[in-house]
């Protein structure tokens, strides 16, 4: 594994760098129509202004390698079943689907935006290197957009586009869940509907979205993939197929007549994702608990074969992992349960 490369930049010019860049959003169309959620319009999109920085930062630094992975699509497109299933068969020779990432971790965690990298000082894009090939990404840039070397390396570009108004809805609906929205009264559909209409929703236009990587996928056929969320949803093995082929690791006849692609397809399923999404979200609140009470363990009323496990400070990982397997009867230990365990400091006397 390659050491993350860094790089010595003179302090008064990356400063003057970032003032000027300050200086260029300012200076941005905006609007605020959605209350709580001001956007800016950039290079032919609309993008959530405090996003923006993000989005140049991985525009003017990320350095594409020839085996990435990319994964485009406008908000509400099907971004995280796309995660979910081009991880999935990536890495389908590496776990079972007793043990499998995709039963303990949001698809996001896997597959992370590469804006995450490029945030505050970028201290995080230092460890893009230190990541195995094929590195996967995802974003929600438009082509006109995306970083130089996404365009002329060998990495491979999927994108998954959905109907309209589908996207119109479910848009709708996340926006309104945002807290900074809601605390503001919220945006009604007639509004968000108009907007959506008029280009102006996050990731607008959306037909200049699309066509951006619909015309690239036909000029370029082995660089751009272009997908639909329907027709995964209609045809799956013959989308899968498509995509694993499109990836360079196609599925061997021996995987078809064992049922690998209906296992990923089922692991990958929205009714999965959906209860795993569920299932985080009741845990985190569980995690949450045991935080404020300054406590170090496991809750697990969820998972029958343990019981409530308490960590002793000088535990090392290989500790917390004897406890669950005793705890389990010797067997193996449940994904989930390892998933929650806690490691904060004990309660203060």
């Amino acid at each position: 594994m390659n050491p993350p490369i860094i790089v010595k930049h003179d302090e008064k010019n990356t400063n003057q760098e970032e003032i000027n860049e300050t200086l260029s959003l300012t200076n941005l169309p905006k609007h605020t129509e959605i209350p709580g959620l001001e956007l800016s319009f950039y290079q032919g999109c609309w993008h959530v202004s405090r996003m923006l920085p993000s989005v140049i930062k991985v525009q003017q630094k990320f350095q594409a390698q020839d085996t990435d992975i990319i994964l485009v699509s406008k908000p509400k497109c099907g971004t995280t079943w796309l995660k979910s299933l081009v991880y999935s068969i990536i890495h389908r020779t590496e776990f079972t689907y007793t043990n499998h990432p995709l039963l303990t971790h949001n698809p996001h965690e896997l597959v992370p935006f590469l804006t995450n990298f490029y945030t505050g000082d970028d201290h995080n894009a230092l460890g893009l290197n230190q990541i195995s090939s094929p590195r996967i990404f995802a974003t929600h840039d438009p082509y006109v957009t995306l970083n130089k070397s996404m365009k002329e390396s060998a990495c491979k570009i999927v994108y998954i586009a959905r109907n309209p108004f589908d996207v119109l809805v479910s848009g709708w609906h996340f926006t309104s869940s945002n807290e900074l929205v809601k605390s503001k009264n919220g945006v009604s559909f007639e509004t968000y509907f108009d907007l959506s209409c008029r280009g102006m929703e996050p990731g607008g236009p959306h037909w200049d979205h699309v066509l951006g990587y619909w015309k690239q996928s036909l000029d370029t056929p082995n660089k751009v993939l272009f997908l639909k969320y329907e027709d995964l949803k209609e045809d799956g093995v013959v989308e899968l197929k498509r995509l694993a082929k499109f990836l360079g690791c196609e599925f061997s006849l021996e995987e078809e007549e064992q049922g690998v692609i209906e296992k990923i397809l089922e692991l990958c399923s929205l009714k999965n994702l959906k209860e795993l999404e569920e299932t985080l979200k009741k845990l985190n609140k569980e995690l949450e608990y045991v935080k404020s009470n300054k406590k170090r363990r496991v809750r697990t009323e969820d998972i029958p074969q343990f019981s409530l496990i308490s960590f002793d400070e000088s535990d090392g990982e290989g500790d917390r992992d004897k406890k669950l397997e005793k705890e389990s009867g010797g067997g193996d230990t449940d994904p989930m349960a390892k998933r929650v365990a806690i490691i904060e400091a004990k309660t203060e006397k």
